[in-house]
Order: structure tokens, then sequence, then C-alpha cells
């Protein structure tokens, strides 16, 4: 092989090494918090109350009679309004579908260490065993031959 070739190589490794600790960085720079998750209730609070001001507006225009463009800026403003309603609905969402994934991420996280502390125990259980610095029936004095005869459990349940 050429030393270009060889070059070209190393660094398309060491890039995609790159990119791999980017993304495994990543998500924990973005977690969302659940203040975050408050003060976007808040804005989405506070816009529904200005939707009802504004509701009480166009009925009151409707009931005067009024222009027909004074109702269409109330409408559109009431439009407007919506949209950012639905825009942070959805920012609320994006941040929920973030906490899942967060946690998600944790609960594997736990049930790794759950799993390697049973293994841990089973072969420590095992090794004692094995090597008869303890049995497990060695406790009771008086044991029926039934329950010496069988088998110590070392799968998970």
């Amino acid at each position: 092989m050429s030393k270009k070739f060889v070059r070209i190589l190393c660094l398309v490794l060491c890039l995609l090494l790159l990119v791999g600790l980017v993304a495994y960085v990543m998500p924990a720079a973005f977690a969302v918090t659940q203040a975050e998750i408050d003060k976007l209730e808040e804005e989405r609070d506070r816009i529904r109350a200005e939707q009802a001001d504004l509701q009480e507006q166009i009925d009151t225009l409707q009931g005067e009679m009024s222009s027909v463009i004074e109702r269409k800026a109330a409408l559109d403003e009431q439009n407007e309004l919506n949209r950012q309603d639905i825009e942070l609905i959805n920012e609320q969402i994006a941040a929920y579908d973030q906490m899942i994934h967060d946690k998600a991420f944790e609960l594997g996280q736990a049930l790794r260490a759950e799993r390697d502390q049973y293994d841990r125990y089973c072969e420590r259980v095992r090794s004692m065993e094995e090597t008869n610095t303890s049995s497990i029936s060695s406790g009771t004095t008086r044991t029926s031959r039934r329950s010496i005869s069988r088998p110590v459990r070392t799968s998970r349940p």
C-alpha cells in the first residue's frame, strides 16, 4: 500500500472516532430540565390569557357591528396567538421526548449495573461453594435431605 493511501485511511478512522465521541457527548449537553418545561408552560398560559382577552374584543366588535377591517385584524391577531401556542406545545413535546430519551438511557445504565452486580454475586457464591469456605446449607443445623439435595440456583430468576 502506498503512504498516501495509509494517510487517508488514518484520517478517515480519526474522523470516525471523532464523530463517535461527539455523538456520545451531545445528549448530555442538551439535557432538558423541569424548570425549562415550567417556563414553556408559563409562556403558554400567558398566550392563552391574551387569547381570552382577544376573544372578548372579538365578541365586543361583533356585538357593536364594527367594521370588517377591525374584526379581521383581531382575528389575524388571534390566529397568530394560536400559532404561537402550537409552537410552544411542539417545544414542550420535544422537551418531554428528550427527557424520555434521557431517562431511557439512565434506565439502561441502571439495568446493566444491576446485571453486572448480580453476575458478580453469582460468581462469588459459586466460588465460595467450590472452595468450601462457606456453604449455603451450613447455616442451618437441621436441614432435611430434600433441601440439601436441591442444587443452588445460579441463574437469574
